[in-house]
């Protein structure tokens, strides 16, 4: 058992009010966490459940139906391309461009970033996915006695 400060071991939970009691109660118990979470259940699970019960013939075709429903929305939500994907995008093109504009160049993550406009952080993210694709190198460099990781278009 963990002590009251540590956040692993404080659960808040609502409990019925009552004489002497407090509306939100903190339980100082790793264990009473872990039943709660092994008493959720998903969406899913719910419906699979209700699937496998067969309970009756119209609770199996609509629970068949709710399950095709989750899968259709996920399948959309991993095709679909949000805001934050599309910026992205642009960065790493942005990125690619600044490599290709200078082939034979090795750079530092804060020397693309100050050329580009973007943050270091969305630097290091676009040259993680180049890297992945095989457009750009990475290695250490020792510069200024320091050991530093640099970028370098790959021809």
């Amino acid at each position: 058992m963990g002590s009251c400060n540590s956040p692993e071991s404080v659960v808040i939970y609502n409990c019925p009010k009552g004489k002497g009691q407090n509306k939100n109660r903190a339980v100082t118990d790793t264990i009473a966490q872990t039943r709660r979470k092994d008493s959720l259940m998903t969406t899913r699970e719910y419906f699979q459940t209700v699937l496998d019960a067969h309970i009756s013939d119209e609770m199996d075709a609509a629970s068949r139906q709710l399950i095709q429903k989750l899968d259709d929305k996920n399948a959309k939500r991993k095709t679909t391309e949000t805001k934050e994907k599309r910026e992205a995008s642009a960065r790493r093109e942005l990125v690619l461009s600044f490599f290709q504009s200078h082939p034979d160049g090795v750079f530092m993550r804060d020397a693309i970033a100050e050329a580009v406009g973007v943050s270091p952080a969305q630097v290091t993210a676009a040259c993680k996915v180049l890297l992945a694709e095989d457009s750009i190198t990475k290695r250490e460099a020792k510069i200024d006695k320091a050991r530093r990781v640099v970028y370098q278009y790959k021809a």
